[in-house]
């Protein structure tokens, strides 16, 4: 499945919204309670309550720690009670020089290869810190659930820990998960083994990214800031990437 950039080609000097919209009722993972944002005070009723005069408006939001574009805190994969919730980790987790990888060629749950990530690192003229995988797999907006929740490739733990003695310390993808669906069905040491493998090594994960192709083989620069939420698990963040000037 094929999806088409919402974002013009990017220019150097530009700033590229990496962001999926989170919506009302919008897809999520199964294990994730559904989005709700709602009405809270209508201009309307503001404006009643102050005899016409100036009004504002706001709205209610309930949703998970992981909707939407989200970054994994370490407390999510941790149980131990000191791991770090997301408003305790540090704020350079989460920004990094990076460069997008192309895998649309891939099935869903295919488990892509770890030297496909080597050699496009190869080829790059200096050296990042984040790798964003485009699979092209889920677009945006995506009416199709099943292909929002399985209809993905992703990563192994080799290719997590390959990547890590390369220097990547930050990991993002624009499916649901970096590991395959299928993966999600396992047992023990065979359970989303790259989440594992990020835990293991202190690489930080992203995930609902929306990875323009034209981002694929450039170096950027990478935001991916949280927002400070005590005891989080994770959060939704506004991921950006900011290619260099000329």
């Amino acid at each position: 499945m094929s999806s088409t950039p919402q974002t013009p080609s990017p220019s150097p000097g530009r700033w590229v919204d990496l962001t999926r919209t989170l919506s009302s009722k919008g897809h999520h993972s199964a294990t994730q309670p559904t989005p709700l944002i709602l009405p809270n005070t209508t201009h309307a009723e503001s404006s009643a309550s102050r005899g016409g005069g100036f009004s504002t408006a706001s709205m209610l939001l309930l949703f998970s720690d992981h909707a939407g574009t989200h970054v994994d805190a370490w407390r999510h994969m941790d149980p131990d009670p000191e791991a770090a919730d997301i408003a305790n980790m540090p704020l350079e987790s989460f920004a990094a020089t990076a460069t997008a990888v192309d895998v649309s060629g891939f099935q869903p749950d295919q488990v892509i290869p770890a030297d496909l990530f080597e050699r496009a690192l190869d080829a790059l003229a200096q050296p990042v810190e984040a790798v964003l995988i485009r699979t092209d797999a889920v677009p945006e907006p995506c009416p199709d659930l099943a292909a929002y929740m399985g209809g993905f490739p992703g990563v192994g733990g080799d290719t997590v820990h390959r990547l890590a003695d390369r220097g990547i310390r930050l990991l993002g993808s624009d499916a649901r998960s970096i590991d395959t669906a299928a993966s999600e069905k396992a047992q023990g040491d065979a359970i989303q083994p790259a989440h594992q493998a990020t835990l293991a090594r202190g690489v930080v994960h992203i995930e609902n990214l929306f990875i323009p192709a034209a981002l694929c083989g450039q170096i950027f620069e990478l935001f991916a800031f949280p927002l400070k939420l005590a005891g989080a698990t994770g959060s939704p963040i506004r991921a950006v990437a900011r290619l260099p000037q000329a």
